[in-house]
């Protein structure tokens, strides 16, 4: 497991995280959490976020994190997302 708040909330960042869990050092799961962190941070306008991300990377960030929000409060259900969808964030992103 890694130390998420190393990672400040950006695209660059996201790409990297994207990246990381794909080979399983990351959760899917830690991603998705960390997206809504970073929408929740963009909503706010902390520093500076709202006029700093750009409206592709956002989208992402929402989607991404609305996987942690619709997550069931009880029970195992494990977040997981494919390799083809990893690589289409991926892609929209640069």
């Amino acid at each position: 497991m890694i130390n998420l708040g190393q990672y400040p909330h950006s695209k660059e960042s996201l790409c990297q995280l994207l990246e990381q869990s794909r080979t399983r050092i990351l959760s899917h799961e830690e991603v998705a959490k960390w997206c809504w962190l970073f929408w929740s941070r963009w909503r706010s306008d902390e520093d500076d976020l709202f006029t700093k991300t750009d409206e592709m990377a956002i989208d992402i960030v929402m989607e991404i994190g609305e996987f942690w929000v619709n997550k069931p409060r009880y029970g195992v259900q494990p977040i997981i997302f494919g390799n083809e969808q990893i690589d289409m964030w991926i892609g929209r992103l640069q």
